[in-house]
């Protein structure tokens, strides 16, 4: 099993964990996720973003919208639900 960890542009750090099956579980000290891509795959897109200044949605092609912001931001879709929630029902 392959595993690394970076800092990333955002000075967050982000675990990297191949998983059995082929996918990668990427972590941060307080959220994860699981994204069905070879670990190698996301090394070389991470060195393209953070080394070289590639913007992340070229540089992660292939991943979601919301897994490349998490990568950035390290907050999951529940999290920004979380923190966009309107408090007087009516979504804005």
């Amino acid at each position: 099993m392959k595993a690394f960890n970076r800092v990333n542009p955002h000075g967050i750090r982000i675990f990297f964990t191949e998983l059995l099956d082929g996918s990668t579980h990427i972590r941060t000290l307080k959220n994860h996720i699981i994204v069905n891509h070879p670990i190698d795959r996301l090394r070389q897109s991470f060195y393209y973003w953070s080394i070289t200044g590639m913007f992340i949605q070229d540089a992660f092609d292939y991943l979601t919208p919301d897994e490349r912001e998490f990568i950035k931001t390290g907050i999951t879709v529940d999290g920004w639900n979380r923190i966009f929630k309107s408090t007087d029902g009516v979504e804005k």
